[in-house]
Parts: structure tokens; C-alpha cells; sequence
């Protein structure tokens, strides 16, 4: 009867504590979703192996209780020690071997920042976001004087880095990590040496005014060129800061009717330099050089759809007076003599300055 109760205490034991074992390995947020598809089967394994790991203990203790008389006349107990006991070695053993890379693999990351001079940024505080997710158990450390610090990661880990010190702003995107087994033999065979992952800090200058752009036109096709002036965010007949010309072949253009358009965009009296809207949330100054008269984009290789075309641009128009960051985003007319749409999203310099520092969307420094 008493090996019956212990058998059933294990067992309400094991359901409990399997719950909240699965409970902490559930990400927050919505990356909980893949997760919860396996929480089911996850459950189904983790009852068993936290039975067997709590049932041999249970009944260790009882047997540890009783007088030596009754240990004696206690055969029954005696097997189901023996039978328990074994299933705690087995367990401990397929659980160490699956679980030993948890416990013991890691790979490591040795970070320098440097501002935009190549100076180390020395006593920056480093925020580590685990799963790129900000959340309450975010870890700090703290750049040396040499702007050196590190950060290791073990098995199925990933995270993000938010390095802050006053006056200055992130400007890389490479501030992160995530492990992999790759890495980890890469590093053993290294024995010691290390690559080192600079990160870019913005050493701010001084913001300057910055004109913000946000605006949705609606017009209709034509073969024509059409010239667009960002700073009014409207088209206009002549100057303005881009030229806009749609490549758009006759007929539907839709889901069920695929056809390729594109558009091509040629800067006024300056050049364009295709960008990504990452590297443009860290970009705190326009590019000194690498500006194409011009850049074409196609619906196919957009790859946004049948009926969007997004790129990001750095844009210098104006014969250097205005340097720009603009969105453009390009949505096809269905039907031929429909009104297609763009939508413009961005900032610009006006006083013939590189200078973004004042953007509102850049990561500035607390």
C-alpha cells in the first residue's frame, strides 16, 4: 500500500514539475508559437523522465526510514528499489548525453566598438537581448579602453547586442550572435585565436534641421518620365529631386494576371545609392561617394509582390544641396486606367550637409 502511495505522489509530481519545466522553455511573445505546436508531444517526454528521476528518490527515503527488522522482511520493496534505481541511472545517462551540449558546448564572440574615426568607444554600457527580444532578464556588460567585450552563447541561443554611451549611436548592423555547431569546431581548431567583429558607434557631430517627408501620391500611368520633388512631396514640372520613369507593359496586372513592370529612378543633378531600410535606421550620415546616376527595379526581382515594388535609397540631388533617405514604395495600377500610388517615407538635408544625425527613426544614444 505504501509503495502504491509513493507510486502515485512520483507520478502527480512528475505531471507538475514536467509543466513547469516546459512552461520556462516557452520563448515569450510570438516565438512561442513553433514551440506550442511541440508543447504536446515535449510534455509527453518530459512526464516520464521527471517520474523516473523522483520515484527512485521517494522511494530511497522511504527505505532509508525504515528499521533494519523491516528491512529485512521488505523483499518487495527491495525490487522496487532496485527496479526504480536502475531507471534513475538510465535516465541520468540518456539525459546527460543529450543535454551535455547544453551544459558544456559554447561558442564565443569578441567585440570591439569603434566610432566612425576608428577610435574605441571605451565604457559603453552592452545590453544583450536574448532571442533579439528586449525583455526583464536582459544581461549588461561594459566595453574596456580598448572598446573591447564579450559575449558566449551556447546551443539554440541567439541574441542581439544594444551598445549605449552618451554622444554616441549605433551604426552597425552587426551587433549580434547566434550559435552554431560550425562556429564551435571552427573555434576548437583554432586552440586560442579568435576573430574579433568591430562595431560601428556613431560619434555624434551635432544635429542639424532635417526635413521629414510622409506623403501617398496617386497618379496615372504615363510613358513619359515623371519628376518628383521630395521636399514638397508632390510631382512637379520641372526640378525637383528624382526622375521617375515606370516601364509598365499593356493589360491586367494582378494576381491572376502576372506580368513584369518596373521602374526606374534617376536622381536630378546627383545620384542614387540603393540601400535597405536597416542600414538607412543606422546610417547618421550620407554616403561621400559610390552615387549611380540611376537604378532600375523590377517587380520579379523585388521579390514584394505582383503589384509592389519597396527599395530604400541614399539620394544626393541638387547638385549636392540636398542629400536624402527616402522609402519609395510603388504600387501598380490593376487596371490600365487605374491611378497607381507611391508613398514617400524619409528625410532630407537641405543645407547641403551629409548630415542625418537628427533623424527621429535612427537609433540615437540615450
Amino acid at each position: 500500500m505504501k509503495a502504491v502511495a509513493i507510486f502515485i505522489a512520483s507520478a502527480v509530481l512528475a505531471i507538475i514539475a514536467a509543466i513547469a519545466l516546459l512552461s520556462h522553455m516557452m520563448p515569450p511573445g510570438e516565438g512561442s508559437f513553433g514551440m506550442a505546436k511541440l508543447a504536446p508531444l515535449i510534455l509527453m517526454v518530459l512526464i516520464p523522465v521527471c517520474f523516473c528521476l523522483i520515484w527512485f528518490p521517494a522511494n530511497l527515503a522511504v527505505w532509508l526510514s525504515l528499521t533494519r527488522e523491516q528491512k529485512d522482511k521488505a523483499t518487495g520493496t527491495k525490487r522496487i528499489l532496485a527496479f526504480s534505481g536502475t531507471l534513475f541511472v538510465l535516465t541520468l545517462a540518456v539525459s546527460g548525453y543529450f543535454l551535455a551540449p547544453q551544459w558544456f558546448h559554447r561558442v564565443h564572440f569578441y567585440y570591439k566598438l569603434e566610432d566612425q574615426f576608428g577610435q574605441p568607444v571605451s565604457g559603453a554600457t552592452i545590453r544583450r537581448h536574448e532571442n533579439f527580444t528586449p525583455a526583464t532578464g536582459d544581461t549588461e556588460s561594459e566595453s574596456d579602453a580598448q572598446g573591447l567585450f564579450q559575449e558566449s552563447s551556447k546551443p539554440g541561443e541567439s541574441f542581439s547586442l544594444n551598445p549605449r554611451k552618451a554622444g554616441y549611436a549605433l551604426a552597425s548592423l552587426n551587433a549580434n550572435g547566434a550559435y552554431t555547431e560550425e562556429l564551435r569546431q571552427k573555434q576548437k581548431l583554432a586552440h586560442g585565436a579568435h576573430d574579433l567583429i568591430v562595431v560601428k558607434m556613431w560619434k555624434m557631430q551635432g544635429a542639424e534641421p532635417l526635413l521629414s517627408f510622409n506623403q501617398t501620391l496617386r497618379f496615372h500611368y504615363a510613358d513619359a518620365p515623371l519628376r518628383l520633388d521630395l521636399l514638397a512631396g508632390k510631382l512637379v514640372e520641372s526640378g525637383g529631386d528624382l526622375k521617375i520613369t515606370v516601364n509598365r507593359p499593356p493589360g491586367e496586372i494582378s494576381g491572376r494576371h502576372q506580368q513584369d513592370w518596373g521602374v526606374r529612378v534617376e536622381a536630378i543633378d546627383g545620384g542614387v545609392v540603393r540601400s535597405s531600410w536597416d542600414e538607412a535606421r543606422v546610417a547618421h550620415a550620407a554616403p561621400q561617394d559610390g552615387y549611380e546616376p540611376s537604378d532600375t527595379q523590377t517587380a520579379s526581382s523585388n521579390r514584394t509582390g505582383v503589384d509592389v515594388i519597396q527599395q530604400m535609397y541614399f539620394i544626393q540631388s541638387r547638385n549636392g544641396q540636398v542629400y536624402s533617405k527616402a522609402w519609395l514604395t510603388f504600387g501598380i495600377n490593376e487596371k490600365p486606367d487605374g491611378p497607381m500610388s507611391l508613398e514617400l517615407r524619409g528625410v532630407a538635408n537641405t543645407n547641403g550637409s551629409r548630415n542625418w544625425e537628427g533623424d527621429p527613426n535612427t537609433m540615437q544614444a540615450q
